[in-house]
């Protein structure tokens, strides 16, 4: 028997409800969405903006992960989430360590830090929220002023993102 209408009762979210037909309209699919990382270390420049060079796939959905960067596919304008996460093979402590998220080479987040401290290595992550659209690319890039360092390759340095809405 179909339920044609709903009376104004009130329901209880706790309980366990089966259905029977088709629910929409509920979550949402987070596609396309990416997670990179490098297969080995990188040397960066002292005072340089220097793009990281991501080379390892873990996966991608939409094989829009390339030339390390990310470029939104056709038909898949949105908000977009970024988490970028770096670390130093060097303790660089009280000099300058940034890393940048940036949509079609512009900064859109973008965050500092000293450096480790004692024997600890540097590390930085950050986020970012982006409405983009087809065509539009992100990459990611780090800056230090400390001599030449070296970004970890492995799980040291991962770069994600996925569509939100």
């Amino acid at each position: 028997m179909a339920i044609d209408k709903i009376q104004s009762e009130s329901i209880n979210l706790a309980d366990n409800f089966a259905f029977t037909g088709t629910v929409t309209g509920a979550g949402g699919v987070n596609t396309p969405a990416f997670l990179v990382s490098k297969a080995s270390d990188q040397s960066v420049s002292n005072g340089t903006s220097t793009k990281v060079l991501l080379d390892s796939t873990v996966y991608d959905t939409a094989s829009a992960f390339s030339s390390n960067k990310f470029t939104v596919p056709s038909g898949k304008d949105g908000v977009y989430f970024f988490h970028f996460g770096v670390i130093t093979n060097e303790n660089i402590s009280g000099n300058k360590f940034q890393a940048g998220i940036r949509v079609n080479g512009g900064e859109v987040a973008f965050t500092a830090n000293s450096g480790g401290s004692g024997s600890y290595r540097a590390g930085i992550t950050l986020s970012a929220l982006a409405n983009l659209s087809a065509g539009d690319y992100v990459d990611v890039t780090i800056f230090q002023q400390y001599g030449t360092v070296t970004v970890g390759g492995g799980s040291f340095c991962n770069f994600q993102g996925f569509r939100i809405s």
